[in-house]
């Protein structure tokens, strides 16, 4: 007959407290992540735990860089204190610090990359600096009970920057929310969605992301100054993302392409998906990546993805995208001119997409958080009642 002990274990749910983003910051994907694992944890648990969500206070305007350090260094630990669980998951590595103010052995921190220590020989001048105050705040993975990376490549750069044990570190790729990022419908066209959004040129060169050093936007330009001037294809640029920096702006007019480059702000995922659907190719030479959405949405919406074969991205595109070498243009540029100037090729690569884009689940995100959690509280749990 089982102890009311053993009975306990087995049937009363614990309790997880979920640390995410404080929303002044704008860090848009950190906060879609936790959101959509939030929502997908809730369906998926049942009676396995409850659910507490925490993070620090927001007014709903744009944070200043006093606020935020307030928020990051006063106010998140009050609130890891005050409401710690039996199991804490701490959804971005760049709050890993609050894991001082929790019990270690029962606290999960989720590890989207590790690019400044990755790249950190690409840095330059005041950049460098980036790298150190990187590591001050992922060192503090060292003392949870377990990380989750999203992807392999994550996972061995975590094993290998922090020294963690194999076994503590766990790939969990993300999901995708597939009822926002679907091919074209039957009521849609994609002259239709070319027309609304302007795009009055024959042939439309996306790429997604902030431009951030390791996006490698300077090869995107590169690609797009030699399909016009080398081999005289009427190429548009349209990005969306952060504004570019003066630097990359005398690139392009260095380059001559001012009139062919197209910054098109969204503001939400309809909007984005819109982009993907009037589009011709998705170029996303990124020189890391710790997972990568923009290419795996592309591949959700049916267009052609042109994409690195660093870090992640191989894992991210599988071979549903063209994969480059990102520091090497002439193969860059031939990849684009395959796709654009081969229609069985991009319908390929289009089926691929759709097909590749749909192993990545939600659920599947969740079940397998869900299952390190399990494991966790199992092994504090065991602790208690040896």
């Amino acid at each position: 007959m089982k102890s009311n002990a053993e009975i306990d274990r087995v049937v009363k749910p614990f309790m997880v407290s979920f640390f995410t983003n404080y929303e002044g910051d704008g860090q848009f994907s950190m906060l879609r992540y936790a959101d959509e694992l939030e929502t997908s944890l809730r369906l998926y648990s049942g009676s396995m735990f409850e659910l507490h969500r925490h993070a620090p206070r927001h007014n709903g305007k744009s944070a200043s860089r006093t606020v935020s350090r307030l928020k990051k260094y006063f106010e998140y630990p009050y609130l890891a204190r005050r409401y710690s669980g039996q199991i804490n998951h701490i959804t971005d590595h760049g709050n890993s610090h609050v894991i001082r103010f929790l019990p270690a052995d029962r606290t999960i921190i989720t590890c989207h990359d590790l690019i400044p220590l990755r790249l950190a020989d690409r840095l330059t001048g005041s950049s460098k600096r980036i790298k150190y105050s990187f590591w001050a705040k992922v060192v503090h993975m060292r003392k949870a009970a377990a990380v989750l990376a999203d992807s392999e490549s994550t996972r061995r750069d975590v094993i290998t920057f922090l020294g963690l044990p194999a076994e503590n570190v766990h790939v969990v790729h993300l999901g995708l929310n597939h009822e926002r990022f679907r091919p074209l419908q039957h009521f849609e066209s994609k002259e239709g969605l070319r027309r609304k959004l302007g795009f009055s040129w024959p042939v439309t060169l996306l790429h997604v992301g902030a431009p951030a050093f390791y996006k490698n936007l300077e090869a995107v330009i590169d690609v797009v100054a030699v399909l016009r001037q080398l081999y005289h294809l009427d190429v548009h640029l349209v990005r969306s993302g952060s504004p570019l920096p003066e630097g990359l702006h005398q690139l392009i007019r260095r380059r001559g392409i001012g009139t062919f480059v197209h910054d098109i702000k969204v503001t939400n995922d309809s909007e984005l998906r819109e982009l993907y659907l009037a589009s011709d190719v998705l170029l996303f030479p990124s020189l890391w990546e710790g997972f990568g959405w923009p290419p795996l949405e592309a591949l959700a919406c049916g267009l052609p993805v042109v994409s690195s074969d660093r870090g992640s991205l191989p894992e991210v595109t599988g071979s549903a995208a063209l994969q480059i070498d990102p520091e090497d243009l002439q193969g860059m540029v031939e990849a684009v001119r395959e796709i654009i100037g081969d229609e069985r090729l991009g319908e390929h690569l289009r089926a691929a997409g759709l097909l590749h884009a749909s192993n990545f689940q939600w659920q599947k995100t969740a079940a397998q958080t869900a299952q390190v959690y399990r494991a966790v509280w199992e092994k504090t749990r065991g602790d208690s009642y040896s």
